[in-house]
């Protein structure tokens, strides 16, 4: 999976090579933008259903910047918008395929 932004970490879901990138600061208030796809270019289409999870400095999961994502294609775009008053710290965003239970996370800090 890719997420647009700098830094990227190499990891591999349901055996499909994946990437992740975010940037690595937010400001509450901000877009986070991201978008989701296979490293290796020959495949077609990423796994059938995948939920995306926020995951803050505290280790909640608030439910509000959680949803399930359903790709059709090799691709998949998306943004969630940051609190005004979001708590600060480190954070991280999760990918979990929700068919074989495997995920990866990358982090993010808000300040």
């Amino acid at each position: 999976m890719i997420f647009s932004g700098i830094g990227q970490e190499k990891i591999s879901l349901n055996e499909v090579p994946l990437r992740a990138g975010l940037p690595s600061t937010y400001f509450n208030g901000e877009t986070l933008s991201y978008t989701i796809s296979s490293a290796n270019p020959s495949l077609d289409k990423l796994p059938q259903a995948l939920r995306l999870t926020l995951i803050n400095s505290d280790g909640e999961q608030p439910e509000y910047y959680t949803c399930n994502l359903l790709p059709e294609a090799a691709r998949l775009n998306g943004h969630l918008r940051l609190a005004l008053n979001e708590k600060k710290g480190q954070w991280k965003i999760q990918i979990q395929d929700v068919v074989s239970g495997q995920n990866t996370q990358i982090s993010f800090e808000i300040r």
